[in-house]
């Protein structure tokens, strides 16, 4: 699935993209899985005997290489440079951007991750006389 986006950061238009090449560039920048943004179980339980879950182990620092790691997959796919670098995204970018780029990597991550058919349940109407409807 393609998961693109533009936003405006450091006063340019930047292109990001989720897909593969963004979690290799992650592991790469940030020298630590993807892992790192998923919760980890524990050996406990709740009250109901469910698994309970750690919170992910991700810093504001992977959340920023993984926003930026989307920018370098977007422009690394047409052998292209971005128009800002990782030092204008640390340096110069405003609290505004910053949250504008994680939510959108966010965004972008859970578009790539969808699973047609699995999330929405199939339902079926009938009509009175017990007959599906076609």
């Amino acid at each position: 699935m393609k998961a693109e986006k533009t936003i405006k950061i450091c006063g340019k238009e930047v292109r990001m993209r989720y897909c593969l090449r963004t979690e290799i560039l992650f592991e790469r920048l940030a020298n630590k899985e993807m892992s790192v943004f998923l919760p980890t179980p524990t050996l406990d339980k709740d009250k109901e005997g469910n698994i309970i879950y750690d919170k992910p182990k991700a810093t504001s620092e992977d959340f920023l290489m993984l926003t930026f790691a989307c920018i370098l997959a977007a422009y690394q796919r047409e052998d292209k440079e971005p128009p800002v670098s990782a030092s204008d995204v640390l340096d110069d970018s405003s609290p505004d951007e910053v949250a504008a780029l994680t939510g959108s990597t966010n965004e972008l991550r859970m578009k790539w991750y969808e699973l047609p058919g699995v999330i929405k349940p199939e339902t079926e109407e009938k009509a009175e006389d017990g007959k599906k409807n076609a």
